[in-house]
């Protein structure tokens, strides 16, 4: 089993990415959030998760940390979700959001997301609402501060920051490992920077 690969993206087709792991010269091809932010190229440092399909076989998808990876493992446990739809809401929101609008019965966030509607939205949350809330007991970096990492997210979109890059910087403020994850202000200044190196 592949649970995580490093090396240089080779070619970017919308989600799809190809990837060759450096000095092997063996290149996988993965489904990835938009989150990653792929470009030809680039050196990249992935999680994995490979999910079966009777139909099509195995399929590799790559994410920047563990707790998207365990996000997307949460949502295919739903009946009636396949790796598509669970990938599109994680290109949408980041783990912070989806466990906040599961926890707090937000159908409204959910059924934002391309290919889910209400009914959709009522079925993730019903199913998933137990086993999210265990998510925001566990100790680490991860998941500390998402209270204030959604209240970032917020601030973010209140700015006119689009989706992508909103979760483009909540990724990033993840893998901060020097900042105090419960100061709002801090987390703040940390988005706002990133997202003026992007520009």
């Amino acid at each position: 089993m592949i649970s995580a690969l490093k090396g240089i993206i080779k070619s970017v087709d919308n989600t799809m990415i190809e990837v060759q792991v450096e000095q092997t010269g063996i290149t996988f091809a993965l489904a990835v959030p938009a989150s990653v932010g792929p470009s030809v190229g680039k050196a990249i440092e992935l999680v994995t998760y490979m999910h079966w399909s009777q139909d099509n076989g195995p399929s590799l998808f790559g994410f920047e940390t563990r707790a998207q990876r365990e996000m997307f493992s949460i949502v295919l446990s739903c009946n009636g979700v396949g790796p598509k739809m669970a990938l599109s809401l994680l290109n949408e929101l980041s783990p912070e959001q989806l466990v906040h609008a599961v926890t707090s019965h937000d159908f409204k966030a959910l059924s934002k997301v391309s290919g889910i509607g209400p009914k959709k939205a009522e079925q993730i949350v019903i199913q998933l609402h137990s086993k999210v809330k265990k998510l925001t007991n566990l100790p680490g970096q991860e998941f500390g501060g998402a209270t204030h990492l959604i209240t970032v997210s917020d601030a973010l979109s209140s700015l006119n920051y689009s989706k992508p890059e909103i979760v483009q910087a909540m990724a990033h403020l993840r893998e901060q490992k020097d900042h105090d994850a419960s100061k709002f202000d801090v987390l703040m200044r940390q988005a706002l920077a990133f997202l003026a190196k992007k520009v």
